[in-house]
């Protein structure tokens, strides 16, 4: 399904338009609402085996910083948490969240057993735990600069 916004094209003018602080705002309550979701997690985390020389999972979680994606004139604002600084970490973090079944596999013509484990989700919790709270904050944000772009051009 397609929605199309009549006057998209001048609203995506005006909110181009609208003044430093409004954006700086909004921006804040994405960066405030991704570090909800990162405390959240870190708490949630499981901790990984030290004798195995892992570092603890959440130790890594991180929030990334705002990325503006522009598309077909739009532009989006995208901010990302993260887990594992490494692709090790990451693959650690990956087994914890979803889990691993028992198996192995051949490396060097040997077999690398693992026993599995059961799913230890922290990051999609952490998410669900405070998602209609940022929704709520970043929908404020924007309903204040769409305020601010009628007021501006109102004055026009």
């Amino acid at each position: 399904m397609t929605v199309r916004i009549e006057g998209q094209r001048a609203m995506n003018r005006s909110f181009a338009r609208l003044p430093r602080e409004i954006r700086k705002r909004i921006i804040l309550d994405l960066k405030k609402s991704a570090d909800e979701i990162k405390d959240f997690a870190e708490i949630a985390a499981p901790k990984s085996d030290p004798i195995a020389g892992a570092t603890h999972v959440k130790d890594s979680i991180k929030v990334t910083g705002i990325r503006r994606i522009r598309r077909q004139g739009v532009v989006n604002l995208f901010i990302a948490v993260t887990a594992g600084e490494t692709k090790e970490d990451q693959d650690a973090a990956l087994r914890s969240e979803f889990g691993r079944k028992p198996g192995g596999r051949s490396k060097g013509g040997g077999t690398t057993l693992h026993k599995g484990h059961d799913p230890q989700p922290f990051m999609f919790p952490a998410y669900w735990a405070v998602r209609e709270k940022v929704r709520r904050r970043v929908s404020r944000s924007v309903t204040r600069a769409a305020r601010a772009v009628a007021e501006l051009g109102s004055k026009r």
